[in-house]
């Protein structure tokens, strides 16, 4: 008799302790929307909502031709492409005479072939962009200048 109650004892403290975990993994789906605390997470950072656009600003090149190229980080002192997202995003929000800095310093160590260097804030579409679709579908040009072998851009 007492074995059957020990027995019966376990099978209720196993199923409390079922019911207890079941109740905290399923916690984030009964909390408030964006909740995120540790031991238990919604995971914000793959739940949200996520924009379809993106905003980049970076430095590109233009040849003669027109041809425009994506200048590599270490045009920008880094060979980290954060690190280069970081610097032309500081100077954009810097203002003018940070862009001209930035810009005037690219140009002196740009490619002989390069005409005018540009840098500007792009709009991709994100789930294009993994397609056919890299060319932006908004530019905001924020200063221009010429390579030191063209003189003044206008």
């Amino acid at each position: 008799m007492i074995a059957a109650i020990a027995r019966f004892d376990r099978r209720r403290w196993g199923t409390a302790v079922t019911v207890a975990m079941a109740l905290a993994v399923s916690a984030p789906l009964i909390g408030p929307a964006g909740y995120d605390d540790f031991p238990v997470s919604s995971y914000p950072m793959f739940s949200r909502e996520l924009r379809r656009t993106v905003d980049l600003a970076h430095v590109v090149g233009r040849t003669g031709t027109g041809e425009e190229r994506v200048l590599p980080p270490e045009l920008l002192g880094t060979d980290e492409v954060i690190q280069a997202y970081e610097t032309v995003r500081t100077a954009v929000a810097g203002g003018a005479a940070m862009l001209d800095e930035l810009c005037t310093s690219v140009a002196e160590h740009a490619e002989a072939e390069l005409v005018e260097i540009l840098v500007v804030t792009d709009t991709f579409d994100v789930v294009d962009y993994f397609g056919d679709g890299r060319s932006p579908i908004a530019r905001v040009e924020h200063v221009r200048c010429a390579t030191p072998s063209q003189g003044e851009v206008a």
